[in-house]
C-alpha cells in the first residue's frame, strides 16, 4: 500500500476522503449536523461582492486571494454535505432494511 499522496491532492479531495471512509458511513448525528452547516447571509454577501467585482476585474490581490479562499470553504462545505448526505441515505436504507 503506497503512503505517498498524489500530485492532484487538494483540501478537497482530501477531505471527501476522510468522510468517505472505508465503510462509506458517517456517524448518524455527525452527518446530520454536517447537513445543516451553511454560509450566513453575510458572508453569502461577502461572497457575491466579491465574485460580481471579479468579473469585472476589479478585486484588489488581497481580495482576489479572499475570493479563493470563499471558493475553496465553499467546495469543502460542498463535499462535505454530500458524503454526509449519502452517510445519512445509506443509514435510513440500512435501517429500514435491516
Amino acid at each position: 500500500m503506497s503512503t505517498t499522496a498524489g500530485a492532484g491532492e487538494t483540501e478537497v479531495t482530501i477531505l471527501a476522503r476522510v468522510f468517505d471512509n472505508e465503510r462509506g458511513l458517517l456517524p448518524r448525528g455527525l452527518a446530520r449536523s454536517v447537513l445543516d452547516v451553511d454560509f450566513s447571509e453575510r458572508d453569502k454577501a461577502r461572497m457575491h461582492d466579491l465574485a460580481v467585482r471579479n468579473q469585472a476585474d476589479a478585486l484588489s490581490p488581497q481580495e482576489k486571494t479572499e475570493l479563493f479562499a470563499w471558493a475553496k470553504a465553499g467546495t469543502l462545505s460542498h463535499e462535505a454535505t454530500a458524503a454526509s448526505g449519502q452517510g445519512c441515505q445509506i443509514l435510513q436504507l440500512t435501517s429500514v432494511s435491516g
